[in-house]
């Protein structure tokens, strides 16, 4: 973790659904290089959160600024050519085209959409595409179609589509969801490894997962944060057992 930039801070967001407020003035400061995990139980916001930081809902109220610069208004889109990426709860793949098809229409400028049968022209993507493949371990795959894999495969295929946007901030909305005991190790290695060069904010259910990977945990409860912390210091906190146990 670099502790010397800071690359994310959130002012008093708030976003509300008619009567319910979901996320209510969360103030949070995200250090470049570091991997923060958004707990909480079900319904406390965390989603919301994430989709807030990436555009995709609007605030109710509040800031949101990235490397120093007013977000807040941007469309995902802007945000994504700013240098945030995200991976949803659902896999969001492509499944009828293959695994490099995939990560060749996420990593392709703009410019050159569709151009599926010609992207050997493109020497350049060509190899980020391969050295992505290769860091999701998924190389073996490349040319079997998405629809294919299994979930743990399609996982990685999806951060692998996160990647290819050259992102300085990974949002990841549980990863592990729905993975088997083997293949959510792989997945957890892999976000390990990321976690070197990528500031990351990951949304998680499993403690276990939690614990390992998190340079700081973020307590979500009703909207707001109740607690922020090193992973030990927060999980074995009495408040936050509580919590979960009422579920």
């Amino acid at each position: 973790m670099r502790e010397d930039k800071i690359i994310l801070v959130i002012e008093k967001l708030t976003k509300k659904f008619g009567g319910v407020t979901a996320v209510d003035e969360v103030d949070l400061t995200v250090k470049e290089g570091c991997l923060i995990a958004i707990i909480g139980p079900n319904g406390s916001g965390k989603t919301t959160l994430l989709n807030l930081i990436s555009g995709h809902l609007e605030p109710t109220a509040g800031k949101i600024y990235f490397r120093g610069e007013d977000i807040t208004k941007m469309t995902p889109r802007e945000r994504a050519l700013k240098g945030i990426s995200r991976t949803y709860q659902i896999s969001q793949n492509f499944r009828g085209l293959t695994v490099l098809e995939n990560i060749w229409l996420a990593a392709q400028p703009k410019s050159r959409l569709n151009f599926f049968r010609d992207y050997r022209k493109y020497k350049d993507i060509e190899e980020k595409v391969r050295k992505i493949l290769a860091t999701v371990n998924l190389e073996h795959k490349a040319s079997f179609l998405a629809s294919q894999c299994s979930y743990g495969e399609l996982r990685r295929l999806e951060i692998g589509r996160a990647l290819a946007t050259d992102p300085a901030l990974l949002l990841m909305d549980e990863p592990t969801a729905g993975v088997s005991p083997k293949e959510r190790s792989d997945v957890v290695d892999l976000i390990g490894k990321l976690a070197a060069e990528k500031t990351i904010i990951l949304v998680e259910h499993a403690m276990d997962v939690v614990r390992e990977l998190a340079d700081e945990v973020v307590v979500l409860e009703r909207g707001r944060i109740i607690k922020i912390g090193e992973p030990e210091e927060v999980l074995e906190s009495k408040e936050v057992q509580t919590m979960y146990m009422r579920g």
